[in-house]
């Protein structure tokens, strides 16, 4: 049977960002339906009628980024309608799906088939894991012509040049702003909800100028509001676990950095579809403000909680040395 894509891509909006790096770096050997590169094609067409072809009968393999809500939302439901038919019919050979969150595997999926945790197996991994199902399935690997070698080096060079214009554009410093208020609502929202479980040990959540300290004593979470016109990405927001922070009523102590804890660094970023977004600096990979937010929560509650439990002694696993870096972000 001869089939019109290597590969289709079902997922949430939420895992977008992933998805369009994973597809980056397949696009200039597989043919792949990926619906926000693909919308052109499929422009004033009937969805409900096209996406089940898609995943049923016209991608030799499927690619799911599972979550709790993929296959309840309008769209994601009627490509899993098509999957399981699919499945019904073929078996589950043509699937390869990945687990982006904890949560039951469906009943019509078996585990084998999914990447149980994603931070554990990164987008290089799932590449690999790509490639190799596809090879699995005796799909030839297509070679650029020399035409669209040069069209693509145009296109992502392109790319590049308008895209560090808008990382440096007011219209970047707007974005960075409603990120900062939207961190701030969030923080007050969620600590709010937390601490009627801590009795008389709190998060308290203070701000010098453009520093947030998070605190639940002994330990912390410093936030970071930072900008650099002469890094990659300008507007930033660094973050990093301490011990020490006691600062009640403006009472500062010197903060530690607790050993091999580094400091997370996110920036602005910007997409083709003109999406801003957090990008951790480091692995390059998206992240949104609700993520930064539940993440610096969980690692404040989980060491506090160790240190209330006796698992830890204040400063027990922290450096005494701290980098110019972590002096700078203090003050």
């Amino acid at each position: 049977m001869a089939y019109k894509y290597d590969l289709g891509i079902s997922l949430r909006d939420t895992d977008k960002a992933i998805a369009e790096k994973l597809v980056s770096k397949l696009r200039d050997k597989y043919n792949i339906f990926f619906y926000p590169e693909n919308q052109k094609n499929i422009a004033f067409r009937d969805g409900v009628e096209l996406l089940p072809n898609v995943y049923r009968y016209e991608s030799r393999a499927v690619l799911i980024f599972l979550r709790s809500d993929w296959g309840k939302t309008k769209w994601t439901k009627v490509e899993e309608e098509a999957i399981r038919a699919r499945v019904f019919d073929e078996g589950t050979g043509f699937v390869l799906g990945v687990r982006m969150e904890k949560m039951q595997a469906p009943a019509w999926l078996p585990n084998t088939y999914f990447y149980h945790d994603f931070e554990k197996f990164d987008e290089d991994i799932l590449f690999g894991a790509v490639v190799g199902k596809l090879s699995e399935l005796e799909v030839e690997i297509r070679e650029l012509s020399a035409i669209e070698l040069a069209k693509k080096q145009a296109d992502e060079n392109n790319w590049r040049q308008i895209r560090q214009q808008r990382l440096f554009s007011i219209e970047a410093e707007n974005a960075y702003a409603e990120a900062a208020t939207e961190l701030d609502r969030l923080l007050e929202e969620q600590i709010r909800e937390i601490n009627p479980n801590f009795g008389n040990y709190p998060i308290q959540i203070e701000r010098q100028r453009e520093l947030i300290n998070l605190v639940r004593y002994p330990c912390g979470v410093l936030v970071y509001r930072h900008i650099d016109d002469n890094h990659e990405f300008p507007h930033q927001l660094l973050i990093r676990e301490v011990d020490g922070v006691v600062s009640l009523f403006g009472n500062w102590q010197s903060p530690v950095p607790i050993r091999n804890k580094q400091m997370i660094e996110y920036g602005i970023d910007v997409d083709k579809e003109s999406n801003w977004f957090w990008t951790n600096i480091k692995t390059r990979e998206a992240a949104s403000t609700a993520g930064i937010v539940n993440d610096m929560l969980k690692k404040l509650i989980d060491r506090s909680g160790r240190y209330f439990s006796g698992e830890i002694k204040f400063l027990e696993n922290s450096s005494e040395e701290s980098d110019n870096s972590f002096n700078n972000f203090t003050g």
